[in-house]
């Protein structure tokens, strides 16, 4: 990891009270590319109470000054074709990579969704994650038929970048199928 992906733990962040000194840090932070990543990277980072809760409120004001870039990707689900392999269950999905986790969000269409056989299509919205290099996707084993096969994932950063990250499963999101699990954490495959 280099010093620009992940800023280097810093006396400023455990300042026993000297607030400037954290602001100070924040702003140094918060600039570049990837600035709230940085600043989220360092919240994990710091060791006090006080600390963390001097940061998390200075986050707001700086959020408020500086627009927050949102990048935009689509996400093609794979149901498979085994019997039954359809859910009528809600989905959700949670992307991590390198620079940080996105919020868990809701795979719905308002169609009829995660049919046998079926692809579906959905934009999901995040900060800037940097390469993906996992996925979180669970069911809540509701519906009449909660079960679900799925066969995977492929994720298209929709960007100039274009870039593709795809998520092999063959596996059943299934209470009485398979091992029993609703959740899957999917790791990045090669292609």
């Amino acid at each position: 990891m280099t010093t620009a992906e992940h800023p280097p733990r810093g006396p400023a962040m455990d300042t026993n009270g000297n607030w400037d000194d954290v602001a100070t840090e924040l702003g140094k932070i918060y600039g570049g590319e990837h600035g709230q990543q940085r600043i989220l990277n360092r919240m994990l980072t710091v060791q006090s109470a006080a600390a963390r809760t001097a940061v998390r409120d200075a986050l707001p004001a700086l959020a408020s000054t500086h627009a927050i870039p949102e990048i935009r990707y689509r996400v093609i689900v794979q149901t498979g074709t085994a019997d039954g392999a359809g859910t009528d269950a809600n989905i959700y999905l949670t992307l991590h990579g390198a620079y940080g986790t996105s919020r868990e969000q809701t795979l719905d269409t308002f169609r009829d969704d995660f049919e046998n056989g079926a692809t579906d299509v959905f934009a999901v919205n995040s900060a800037d994650l940097g390469d993906l290099d996992w996925i979180r996707i669970r069911h809540d084993n509701s519906g009449s038929r909660p079960g679900w096969f799925l066969d995977s994932v492929l994720i298209t950063r929709e960007d100039s970048t274009s870039r593709e990250w795809f998520f092999p499963c063959g596996r059943w999101l299934a209470v009485d199928s398979d091992d029993g699990q609703i959740s899957r954490v999917l790791y990045v495959a090669q292609r």
